[in-house]
């Protein structure tokens, strides 16, 4: 009777473990599929992955960040093509605010293989000024995480006017957006330092 027994819940065990294993094919098959499909169409469409999306990485993974100087975490969740920016909501507890990404700013870093990114975030909590970081972000192939690696302030209520990554230097030019700023001495030079492991030191942020 005992030995009927251990019999009947081998068998089951099995064929649970095949169930499994085919969800576990028809799922990476349908990745595979997504993925073809974002390839084949060459660029970021809205609708598509928001990894793809943010930063041409093919896969099908949510990108939730660490807000920038905060232990809040936000779930990059949409694109606004208008205004390039994937936005996402957070709450650190005294404030629920709202995290933005400049796609129009994202940077590759190092070789393509290290999958490494720098971009602008912006901060907005419910008050006047918007808070502007330069953030670098790291992709890991094997769980398909991008990762909020460091953070740089680079100023309030401003715009990012142009932004190039030379090595490991990124330079901006960036416009303070004040009514009390005149054109000759509104825009401002910001130098960044990126680190082999991509930490952030500003080198120059000045007029």
């Amino acid at each position: 009777m005992k030995a009927q027994t251990s019999g009947s819940i081998i068998t089951k065990l099995c064929a649970l473990i095949a169930i499994v294993a085919v969800i576990l094919v028809i799922y990476r098959l349908y990745q595979s599929s997504q993925i073809a499909d974002m390839n084949s169409r060459g660029g970021p469409q809205p609708g598509e992955p928001i990894l793809y999306q943010v930063f041409g990485i093919s896969s099908t993974r949510p990108l939730i960040i660490t807000v920038p100087k905060t232990k809040a975490r936000a779930n990059i969740e949409s694109v606004d093509y208008t205004t390039h920016m994937a936005s996402g909501r957070y709450n650190n507890g005294s404030s629920i605010g709202l995290v933005q990404i400049d796609i129009e700013t994202v940077l590759p870093l190092g070789n393509h293989d290290e999958k490494a990114y720098s971009a602008i975030v912006v901060l907005s909590d419910g008050g006047n000024a918007q808070r502007y970081y330069l953030s670098t972000f790291s992709f890991d192939p094997s769980t398909e995480v991008v990762t909020l690696v460091d953070s740089e302030w680079i100023g309030d209520s401003i715009s990012v006017d142009a932004i190039e990554s030379k090595g490991d230097l990124i330079r901006m030019e960036v416009a303070d957006d004040s009514s009390l700023s005149n054109s000759m001495n509104r825009v401002r030079s910001v130098i960044v330092a990126v680190s082999d492991h991509y930490q952030l030191s500003t080198l120059k942020n000045q007029r």
